[in-house]
């Protein structure tokens, strides 16, 4: 992760021990030291870690109504296929949306 700039984003276990590392301080310490300054529910929200929640849903989701397997062999035509199955998905989600809107008395 380091190699390519990323960050970590699954949270350690509660009990974590620190890692020891010479030289520079590990991402995972950091990680530890800043889930000890907020709270590992806040830092949860500041890294958007329920964002992947939310992905993981969406996917099955998905694979329950359309199938875990593509019907076409090239890429783009799999990529094409799964487009349309995700804009159909997000047509029905919203026409079960209900609208809300504010009463003015």
């Amino acid at each position: 992760m380091a190699e390519r700039g990323a960050q970590a984003q699954m949270p350690p276990r509660a009990d974590a021990p620190y890692w020891d590392q010479e030289g520079e301080t590990h991402a995972r310490n950091q990680t530890l030291n800043r889930i000890a300054e907020v709270g590992r529910a806040e830092w949860k929200r500041e890294r958007g870690y329920h964002r992947r929640s939310l992905a993981e849903t969406m996917m099955f989701r998905c694979k329950t109504i359309f199938g875990n397997t593509c019907s076409r062999r090239p890429f783009n035509h799999q990529a094409a296929e799964l487009l349309l199955a995700c804009a159909a998905l997000n047509h029905m989600t919203h026409l079960g949306m209900p609208d809300s809107y504010v009463l003015n008395p």
